[in-house]
């Protein structure tokens, strides 16, 4: 599993994601039937209540290509994401490419200061300047990726993660997730913290239980024990879907963003 304290510039991680809503009471019976089979996460060991920030400024282009890919359900997508794990200004971030090929996701990703990812979210003139500095494949992806959909800034999200990995060689890693916020932006903005967060609405805790290969027999158990009901959670569609519902946007129009949300809509009752 890949860890926020990893020394490791580069990685690169394929696996299942299994997301479910949960009520708070029903985290508080899971983390029982859990606790003989889990240990928490080696960075969120030392939060309290092991639960540690996650912030993510997502990148799009100027049409939302990438929102519109998850809008639309399609089997392979994948996101763009400055991530970290802290409000300090000189920790550094990860530049962070999201691919799902169907049900399997692969997540690379990028340690580099907070100074040299700021480079990428320059204008179209400085393209040059953005692959300054950037060595690594991973790195270097991103910028490419950046360069060919002309990505920018576009929203940040931000919530707590409670973090728990298998006690044994089993690769699972459950994650509890809560206190969603999100922030729009759409200039170049200096600051990767953001300011003036608003809460997005969720039908409760989300619930992600990752894996490599097959569930453990414990893991199934959980699942029939509390009657979990696979969803698509995605964040960032769930983030922008509020942020395009509630206004502020001036992409393209209006008439664009309502296109938008009816294509949300038309997909969720498929």
């Amino acid at each position: 599993m890949i860890h926020p304290t990893s020394s490791t510039n580069e990685s690169v991680l394929s696996r299942h994601e299994c997301k479910y809503f949960v009520t708070p009471e029903t985290v508080a019976a899971i983390r029982d039937y859990m606790r003989p089979f889990v240990e928490p996460d080696p960075y969120a060991a030392d939060w309290e209540g092991y639960r540690y920030p996650v912030s993510s400024l997502y990148l799009d282009s100027p049409e939302l290509t990438l929102y519109r890919m998850t809008a639309e359900g399609r089997k392979s997508r994948f996101k763009l994401r400055i991530r970290r794990y802290t409000d300090d200004p000189d920790a550094p971030v990860f530049l962070e490419i999201k691919k799902r090929a169907d049900v399997v996701v692969i997540k690379r990703r990028a340690k580099v200061t907070a100074e040299r990812a700021l480079t990428l979210l320059g204008s179209r003139a400085q393209a040059r300047e953005k692959n300054a500095g950037l060595s690594g494949p991973v790195d270097g992806e991103f910028a490419n990726l950046v360069s060919m959909l002309g990505a920018r800034a576009v929203i940040r999200i931000r919530y707590e993660r409670e973090a728990y990995e298998s006690a044994t060689r089993d690769p699972v890693r459950i994650t509890f997730d809560t206190a969603i916020e999100r922030t729009p932006t759409l200039e170049h903005d200096p600051e990767l913290n953001g300011n003036s967060w608003q809460t997005v609405p969720t039908r409760g805790v989300v619930l992600e239980i990752k894996f490599t290969d097959t569930f453990p027999s414990w893991v199934q158990g959980l699942v029939q024990e509390f009657q979990l009901e696979r969803r698509s959670i995605p964040k960032y569609l769930m983030s922008m879907e509020d942020a395009l519902r509630v206004g502020g946007y001036s992409l393209a129009g209006r008439a664009y963003l309502d296109e938008l949300m009816m294509l949300h809509a038309s997909t969720r009752t498929r």
